[in-house]
């Protein structure tokens, strides 16, 4: 979905602003035009693959406050989901939906509807995020490894996780799809074992 249809329409579009009026004061017009700047530096990044420096360029684009058009907020999607980050790759592709109705980017916001639900977990820092079976899927994969690494440092997570079976210490929980939001504070309960099951 990310692969054949995308790279294609990136060199069409180029990640140009698409449709934007030309703005009346000259920060804005020094917004936009170092949003561009940035839209294409971004397309230099994305053709070698380098991730961690699109997502960097993404974010530096929304700062200028300079509307963005619906390829670079694609191309943040991507850079999200590169990066582990499906809570953010869903808010992206919402935003480039809102500005183009593409039936592709229905499509994977629809995949995120259904496979993936949003979680909130509250630990003891240190406790270990582990999927009963690893995704094949390399994206799905890189989400699971992030909420991981999060929730050891933070003691924390809330955002979204793809369908599988989970634990946290003695705490077990099942992602399903078109699965309700999950929400557990297993910090009193995880090293005693007497976390109860998610629904």
């Amino acid at each position: 979905m990310t692969s054949g249809w995308y790279a294609g329409r990136m060199w069409a579009v180029g990640l140009m602003l698409a449709g934007t009026p030309v703005l009346a004061g000259s920060s804005e017009r020094e917004a936009a035009a170092e949003a561009y700047r940035l839209s294409e530096e971004a397309t230099r990044l994305v053709q070698k693959g380098a991730w961690q420096g699109v997502e960097r360029t993404y974010l530096r684009a929304v700062e200028t406050g300079a509307p963005l058009s619906a390829a670079m907020h694609l191309t943040g999607a991507r850079s999200s989901m590169q990066i582990g980050d499906a809570t953010e790759a869903r808010q992206r592709l919402l935003s480039a939906y809102e500005l183009e109705r593409d039936p592709e980017v229905l499509a994977w916001l629809t995949t995120y509807s259904r496979q993936y639900t949003r979680v909130t977990l509250k630990v003891d820092p240190g406790a270990k995020l582990e999927v009963e079976r690893r995704h094949f899927d390399a994206e799905r994969a890189r989400v699971v490894d992030r909420a991981a690494e999060i929730l050891a440092e933070t003691g924390a997570f809330d955002g979204l996780l793809p369908m599988g079976r989970y634990r946290v210490g003695a705490f077990w929980f099942k992602v399903r799809e078109d699965d309700a939001d999950i929400e557990q504070d297993l910090r009193a309960c995880a090293k005693s074992g007497t976390c109860e099951a998610a629904p």
